[in-house]
């Protein structure tokens, strides 16, 4: 939660939403923006050295969706759309961020894991 919240920026919210997952708004941010605010969370997590375990390395896996601000969908569109993504993320080796955007109108996806 503390990396979390050193990452935000002034605008951004972020909520726990289940066990170990938590979610982001951003608003006013586009995919690739909020992709590298991601990527900076992730990269703090792997770097913290946690007293309890200092031998572990934590990671995390990042589901993503963004819009370029035409795409009016559902909020359980956008989630469903986000769980894609963390499974993709974790299915292809985890600590990564995975991201599309559901700009359009239609839920086409563009990938932009390999863009930031």
């Amino acid at each position: 939660s503390r990396i979390l919240q050193s990452a935000l920026r002034g605008a951004d919210t972020a909520c726990r939403f289940g066990g170990e997952e938590f979610c982001l708004i951003m608003p006013d941010t586009n995919t690739g923006e909020a992709h590298a605010v991601c990527e900076r969370i992730r990269e703090a997590v792997r770097g913290t050295i946690w007293p309890a375990h200092p031998e572990r390395q934590v990671t995390i896996s990042v589901g993503l969706v963004g819009t370029d601000g035409t795409c009016w969908k559902s909020p359980a569109a956008w989630l469903e759309a986000a769980d894609r993504n963390l499974y993709r993320a974790k299915k292809e080796g985890r600590d990564r961020v995975v991201s599309s955007d559901l700009s359009g109108g239609d839920l086409s996806e563009r990938d932009l894991s390999k863009a930031a």
